[in-house]
C-alpha cells in the first residue's frame, strides 16, 4: 500500500470519519507521526526478532562529490535521509559497494574502527585494493577510503532510512510504503499512546495536504 493509504486508514482509525472531511490539515500531522512511529517500532521489532523485514529496505544511488575528494584517499556521499539506528554498535544497511548490488565494500563501523583496522598490515593490504567504507550518521553520509586513489563515483546503497520519502528512486504516488503489517500495527498502537484528537483540534488548516 501507498503512504496516503496508511494514512487514511490512521485517520479512519484514530480520528475518526465523522470528523475525516474537516480536517485537511491532520493528515499532515497523521503522516509525521507516522514517521515517528515507524522508526520506533522498527527498532523495536528488529531487536526482537533479530531480523529486517525486506519491505523495509530502499535502494538508493548517492550522488558522488568531487570537492569531497582529498588526495585521492577519500570521498563522501550524502544520503538523502538518515539510516535507522538500531543500538550503538548496529545500524540497517543492508549494502554498500558497485553498481552492480553484488560486490559489497569492506565495511568498518566508524573512524576509529577504520583507524584501528588500517593498524594491521593485513587490513592495509587489501585497503590498497578494495574500498574500504564508513558510515557517519551524525552527518547522514558515507566515506570511501581507499589507498592509492581510483576512488569510485558511483556506488549503491541499500538501507532502511528514517525518512523513506526523501529517497529519490521513491514514488510516494505509486511505490509501497516501506513497512510491514505488522510494524504498522505496532505504529498504530504507537500513535494511540498519543493523544491524537487533541492534537488534531490545533492544526485545522484546510490549505495543507498529504
Amino acid at each position: 500500500m501507498t503512504r496516503k493509504q496508511y494514512i487514511d486508514i490512521l485517520m479512519s482509525d484514530l480520528v475518526g470519519g465523522d470528523m475525516f472531511d474537516e480536517m485537511h490539515s491532520s493528515i499532515r500531522l497523521v503522516g509525521g507521526l507516522l514517521e515517528i512511529a515507524r522508526e520506533k517500532t522498527i527498532v523495536a521489532y528488529i531487536t526482537q526478532k533479530k531480523t529486517i523485514p525486506a519491505q523495509l529496505f530502499q535502494t538508493t544511488y548517492p550522488i558522488f562529490r568531487k570537492d569531497a575528494q582529498y588526495d585521492e584517499c577519500f570521498t563522501v556521499f550524502n544520503l538523502p535521509s538518515p539510516i535507522i539506528q538500531l543500538d550503538a554498535s548496529k545500524d540497517s544497511i543492508g549494502y554498500i559497494g558497485g553498481m552492480n548490488g553484488t560486490t559489497p565494500y569492506i565495511r568498518s563501523h566508524d573512524q576509529s574502527d577504520y583507524a584501528n583496522s588500517m593498524q594491521h598490515p593485513i587490513m592495509a593490504s587489501i585497503a590498497n585494493r578494495e574500498p574500504v567504507c564508513v558510515y557517519v550518521p551524525e552527518f547522514s553520509l558515507i566515506q570511501i577510503n581507499k589507498t592509492p586513489g581510483n576512488l569510485p563515483k558511483r556506488i549503491m546503497v541499500s538501507a532502511v532510512f528514517v525518512d523513506p520519502t526523501k529517497v529519490p528512486e521513491y514514488n510516494e504516488e505509486i511505490d509501497d510504503y516501506p513497512i510491514t503489517q505488522d510494524i504498522f500495527s505496532m505504529a498504530k498502537d504507537y500513535m494511540l499512546q498519543v493523544d491524537i484528537k487533541q492534537l488534531l483540534a490545533t492544526t485545522t488548516d484546510p490549505k495543507n495536504k498529504r
